[in-house]
Parts: structure tokens; C-alpha cells; sequence
């Protein structure tokens, strides 16, 4: 596991329901036996996190997983995280609480510097309540990277249950206080969109950049 690993290492996950939340807090790559094989269903809020300094020039490689029924996120990445690229490839996000994927969430930057989701589908993510704001399927909050968002099929159907998230994908930048319109936002880095397909129902848009 990943306490044992070291920087670098590839840790192969077998095919399974597996009920753990796994803490990277290694610059590692977890390597899932693939959709629906690979199956994580933590029984805490997370499946996967990120909350530690990595190194700004390491990378966390996170793939062949379905992540289901998260309470919060499938992969959360901390404000309090650094680290440089954060891949996440070959995966399915399914009902999971707040976010399939989420970098960032609170008013203080992100320390992460590349963000890769390819080959990835998401489906129910969100919606947890209409208490709860900014949730959705892929969430950058006060995130200013570089992203690549390639071969992704995001739906969300949750109008049928009354319970609605806000976004499909939301970027959103920092800026010199939470309030709306932002102060002095910084600028994006470069973001990529390519054969990124959206559909259903979401309270605010189903893409917000």
C-alpha cells in the first residue's frame, strides 16, 4: 500500500470492492484492475486524498478505478496539498456526495500545477442538498493550473430525485476575496477541452469556467 511504497512507485490495486479511504501522501500511482473491476466504496467521505506537500515537481497518478457512493468526493486534492501534476485516467465517478473529482474547495490557492482527467466518465455526482453549493462532477476551486479535460462523458439525472448539483465542471480562479464578483482574479492557465461531452440537469450550468 501506500504507506510502504516509495516516491515513484506504481501500486497495483486488484479487482474487488474495496471499502477503504486511501490517503496519498506519497508521490505514488495507484493502478486499478479497470471500470467496474476495480470497484472503491469508501465508507468514509473520501476515496481518494490528497492533503499533504508532494513536491511541486512530482506527479500522482490515479487509474482504472469506479468510485461509488463517496459521502463527499471520489478524489479530493486539499488546499492544503502541493504537488505538480495530478492524473486521473481510464476511471468512472458514480454518486458519490459533493464531487467526483474536486481540487481546491476553500478561499486559499491551490498548490497544484497540472491537472489531467482522460479517458473518465462521471455520472450522479453532487446533489446533496439545496444547502450545499458548488458541487458537482469536476470541481477547481480557487484553482489557477494548467487542465486537460480529454474523452469525458459527464450526466447527471438527479432532477429526478428533486436533488440537482450546481455544476457538470466548474473552474473557478482565485481571486482577493470570496466575494462575487471576484477582486482582482488571477488569470487561468491553460485549459484544454477535447471530446468532453455534458448532458442532464444542473442548478447553475453545466459548465462554468
Amino acid at each position: 500500500g501506500v504507506d510502504i511504497a516509495s516516491v515513484g512507485d506504481t501500486i497495483n490495486v486488484d479487482a474487488g470492492t474495496w471499502t477503504e479511504s486511501i490517503d496519498i501522501n506519497k508521490a505514488v500511482n495507484l493502478v486499478g484492475s479497470g471500470v467496474g473491476s476495480t470497484i472503491m466504496n469508501p465508507a468514509g467521505a473520501n476515496a481518494f486524498s490528497i492533503t499533504d506537500d508532494l513536491g511541486a515537481a512530482n506527479s500522482v497518478t490515479i487509474d482504472g478505478f469506479t468510485v461509488d457512493g463517496a459521502s463527499n468526493s471520489g478524489v479530493r486534492f486539499a488546499n492544503s496539498a502541493t504537488l505538480g501534476t495530478l492524473s486521473v485516467l481510464n476511471s468512472e465517478f458514480n454518486n458519490n456526495g459533493f464531487a467526483g473529482v474536486i481540487i481546491g474547495g476553500s478561499y486559499t490557492d491551490v498548490n497544484l500545477s497540472n491537472l489531467i482527467i482522460q479517458d473518465t466518465n462521471f455520472n450522479n455526482n453532487g446533489g446533496v442538498g439545496p444547502a450545499v453549493r458548488g458541487d458537482g462532477d469536476i470541481v477547481a476551486f480557487f484553482y489557477n493550473g494548467d487542465a486537460t479535460l480529454k474523452n469525458i462523458i459527464i450526466n447527471n439525472d438527479g432532477a429526478a430525485a428533486g436533488i440537482e448539483p450546481d455544476y457538470g465542471i466548474q473552474f473557478r480562479g482565485r481571486a482577493d476575496t470570496a466575494a462575487w464578483p471576484p477582486v482582482n482574479p488571477a488569470a487561468m492557465g491553460t485549459v484544454s477541452f477535447d471530446n468532453v461531452k455534458v448532458a442532464g440537469d444542473y442548478r447553475a450550468a453545466q459548465i462554468g469556467i
